[in-house]
């Protein structure tokens, strides 16, 4: 499903399972190695390359699957030139859908692509792999400083996924005010109010990969609705849902797409900081499975989140904790820093390799 395509590749963290039988009999929907899958609908720029891992699982009806029929194209190559901020707004530009972007095979079949002879894609393939692999080391970094706070989270407050006492309990939209953000609509872009906005690809547990942002209309009306302030919780809708950060005002006059949900909390009976946490735990362990709608594509809607119960404990309690994850946010930001230095290399080097500058 969409929700299995991270970075162009399958990611088997929450991935679905069917019986054999059910296999067999929607056998023309396997997939294979060299395949690639792209999400139908939302996010239309998440796609997977199929390796020899998943060769022989199922394309989800929320995905549609591409066979190449030429034999002078690297996959490797592939991957790494849908994984362009131009090939994603063409994408983007081009879906259909008056509340919900949405991919077809015309549009795909339509998708322009350049490439130059197999030793040279294997090249370019193969020095965008060694700067990927250091964003993800960069990555990995990140997630033992947010495992720290986690597990002082846990000390304090416990796992709330788990039995306990439930009598301080509050419904998620009684602890502050959800905004979703603005639908993008391409026939309506005119330049005259851009700005930058965020989309679920920006946001990532706990920090924003900032080394790809869009713009898109703003006018003062719309700049009003779906500003963004420090302290402000920014919730993916769609794609891992329930995914969280807190804006600091890393980026000036900055908005946010429909694909996120914006939580501003009052601060009289609720932290960001809490509730960053909370969501991460309920969504690694299970919690928020009940919350989420999956007939098409996962995705936690408004009024699924509203209902979303969560323990409640003193302000003053969460204000300790804020204490605690503030001073492991210090040095998450120095590796924050190192991990956009590395996001950055990483899209020069792309930049350069689709224009044979590499």
């Amino acid at each position: 499903m969409p929700q299995d395509m991270v970075d162009g590749s399958v990611t088997v963290t929450r991935i679905a399972r069917v019986g054999a039988e059910h296999v067999r009999r929607l056998s023309q929907h396997r997939v294979r190695a060299g395949d690639v899958v792209y999400s139908r609908r939302g996010d239309v720029s998440r796609f997977a390359v199929i390796t020899d891992r998943e060769s022989g699982w199922l394309c989800g009806t929320g995905s549609i699957r591409i066979r190449l029929n030429c034999s002078d194209i690297e996959i490797a190559y592939l991957r790494r030139f849908l994984q362009q901020d131009s090939v994603a707004k063409w994408l983007e530009h081009r879906a259909k859908g008056v509340t919900m972007p949405n991919l077809n095979t015309s549009i795909i079949r339509d998708l322009p692509i350049k490439y130059p002879p197999l030793t040279e894609q294997r090249r370019i393939a193969a020095i965008l792999d060694l700067a990927d692999a250091l964003r993800a080391k960069r990555r990995v970094a990140l997630k033992q400083f947010d495992e720290m706070a986690q597990a002082a989270f846990i000390e304090m407050f416990g796992d709330p996924t788990k039995p306990g006492d439930r009598t301080h309990m509050r419904p998620f939209g009684a602890l502050g005010k959800i905004q979703l953000g603005k639908m993008l609509d391409q026939r309506r872009q005119t330049g005259t109010h851009s700005r930058p906005y965020l989309r679920n690809a920006n946001v990532r547990w706990f920090w924003f990969d900032l080394s790809n942002v869009f713009e898109m209309d703003f006018d003062e009306r719309d700049r009003e609705k779906y500003s963004l302030r420090r302290g402000d919780l920014l919730i993916c809708e769609g794609g891992e849902p329930g995914r969280a950060a807190i804006w600091k005002g890393e980026l000036k006059d900055c908005y946010f797409q429909k694909a996120l949900h914006r939580f501003r909390p009052n601060l009289q009976v609720v932290l960001s900081e809490y509730l960053a946490q909370f969501l991460w735990l309920m969504a690694s362990r299970g919690g928020l499975k009940d919350y989420i709608s999956t007939s098409t594509i996962a995705h936690l809607t408004k009024e699924k989140l509203e209902t979303l119960m969560v323990p409640l404990p003193p302000v003053q309690k969460q204000q300790t904790f804020k204490e605690r994850s503030d001073a492991i946010d210090v040095l998450r930001t120095k590796y924050v820093e190192a991990a956009t230095a590395a996001e950055s290399l990483f899209a020069s080097l792309q930049h350069h390799a689709f224009r044979g500058e590499l």
